[in-house]
């Protein structure tokens, strides 16, 4: 019956169904299953390494079965897919640093290895595999919608709009190097200040989204010398000011452009840029180590980078104590809040007054942690949980899934076709910031860069006149050239 139904569905689609493609869906249908029924038994007992590492194992399972799923689909190996980059990154940064603390009954940072229970394991796990379902769901009907085509838009004047805005960001990022000497200060400021920092932010992921867009659809080589100069100082200039995350960012557009530009992006190539990053990062975290976290020494250079990419695990684990124990379920009032406030901060807190009700003061509240120059963030199974317990943790997990699949699919159809990279690039600080952050830090960009395409658009006519033009021209050319 159910290989009837299947195959009936891929004769709709023109595609043939195959005994491999009823075996993952099959398994990962099991897979979804075990995960779920294991984590309520998990969540039920104190957690051992071993539970833990089992779960790990089949987690990596599913990731596993997703992306084959997904490469029957597409038919080829796309490492920056739904079920690629993203959710693989995501089960290694929920799950590592859970069990290397376990394991090695080690704290993390302000992270205490008695804080990593059951209850914190299930609310990552939900989350995780709600993103699968959601990626699953995503990637089924059919995609339409209207192509941005070539010959409608001037991507000549979108790639020249778009670097000289990227010297905007280049001389705040200069500014900040050069005059802030430390780093994280101001955590509860609501000032023109972090409006700049958020502006900054738009227009370099703009730029470099815009850019590579550019590059891609006039058919040149990238990066250009010019194009490489211009992101590489900025680069540089925002590792010197302290803002990392940015630079992940703008590397994410480069590999995404990179694998769309002709041959795939290979694995060896996506590996040592990785170890790249990874090196220049670790170097980061070791010489703000002295200076940002004094109380914390001694800790290992493995310490150091679990310790960084923890803050989900802590700030879940921080929330499980008190919610709902001590603290009721907020019932999404910041999923409210954060809507309420998608108009520019000073508008917004002008209007509402300060952002205390978004998912990451919320957490502050809840934890008695009003710190001015350390923060956390949030985290996306965090806030879930916040709201509506395990429910709410697998729905956050589902719709983001289905987001970032459904974006993918539509990847170069329409305004929408922008989104994918943009969720590509900020994918790691997305799940660990509110929703506030999440929506403002994709959606901006997004307008932003529809903007410099609507402004660089012609009109059919101006398009039809060009090309008779250009086809003119070239007649006469010919002519010339056989007399």
């Amino acid at each position: 019956m159910l290989t009837h139904m299947l195959q009936a569905r891929e004769r709709r689609r023109g595609r043939r169904i195959t005994p491999v493609m009823i075996a993952g869906f099959l398994a990962g249908l099991l897979t979804v299953v075990c995960v779920l029924f294991g984590t309520t038994w998990v969540g039920a007992r104190s957690i051992t390494p071993g539970e833990l590492i089992l779960l790990a194992s089949v987690l990596a399972i599913l990731a596993t079965l997703a992306w084959l799923i997904n490469s029957l689909r597409v038919g080829k190996r796309d490492w920056l897919a739904p079920a690629g980059f993203p959710f693989l990154y995501m089960a290694f940064v929920y799950l590592v640093p859970a069990a290397y603390s376990i394991v090695t009954t080690r704290p993390l940072g302000l992270l205490q290895t008695s804080e990593v229970n059951g209850t914190t394991v299930t609310i990552l796990t939900l989350s995780l595999a709600g993103t699968a379902v959601g990626m699953w769901l995503g990637s089924l009907g059919r995609v339409g919608g209207k192509q941005i085509h070539a010959q409608q838009t001037d991507w000549h004047r979108v790639g020249l709009v778009c670097r000289i805005l990227l010297l905007i960001p280049l001389g705040f990022e200069v500014y900040w190097a050069v005059t802030i000497s430390t780093y994280g200060t101001n955590q509860l400021s609501f000032d023109l200040s972090t409006t700049a920092r958020v502006s900054v932010f738009t227009l370099q992921l703009t730029s470099t989204t815009g850019i590579c867009l550019a590059n891609l659809r006039l058919g040149r080589r990238f990066p250009e010398r010019l194009d490489s100069v211009l992101l590489g100082l900025t680069a540089a200039a925002t590792l010197l000011s302290g803002t990392r995350f940015i630079v992940l960012s703008m590397v994410l557009v480069l590999l995404w452009a990179s694998s769309r530009g002709g041959g795939g992006l290979k694995l060896s190539r996506l590996a040592g840029i990785s170890i790249g990053i990874g090196g220049i990062f670790l170097s980061v975290l070791v010489m703000r180590s002295s200076t940002a976290s004094p109380g914390l020494p001694g800790q290992s250079r493995t310490d150091l980078l679990l310790t960084d990419i923890s803050s989900p695990l802590l700030i879940v684990s921080r929330v499980a104590a008190v919610v709902p124990n001590q603290n009721s379920f907020e019932m999404g009032s910041t999923y409210l809040a954060g809507l309420k406030r998608q108009l520019p901060s000073p508008i917004a807190d002008s209007l509402f007054g300060p952002p205390t009700d978004t998912g990451s003061y919320v957490y502050r509240k809840l934890t008695g942690y009003y710190a001015d120059n350390n923060g956390f963030g949030f985290a996306l199974p965090a806030e879930g949980y916040l709201n509506f317990g395990y429910v709410g943790a697998l729905t956050s997990g589902i719709l983001v899934g289905w987001l970032l699949s459904w974006s993918y699919r539509r990847s170069g159809l329409g305004r929408s076709g922008l989104a994918y990279p943009l969720l590509l690039a900020t994918w790691p600080f997305l799940i660990r910031a509110d929703f506030l952050t999440q929506t403002k830090g994709v959606l901006y960009p997004l307008i932003t860069l529809a903007l410099v395409i609507s402004a660089s658009r012609t009109s059919e006519r101006s398009a039809s006149q060009s090309r008779l033009t250009h086809v003119i021209q070239s007649d006469v050319a010919g002519r010339d050239s056989g007399r």
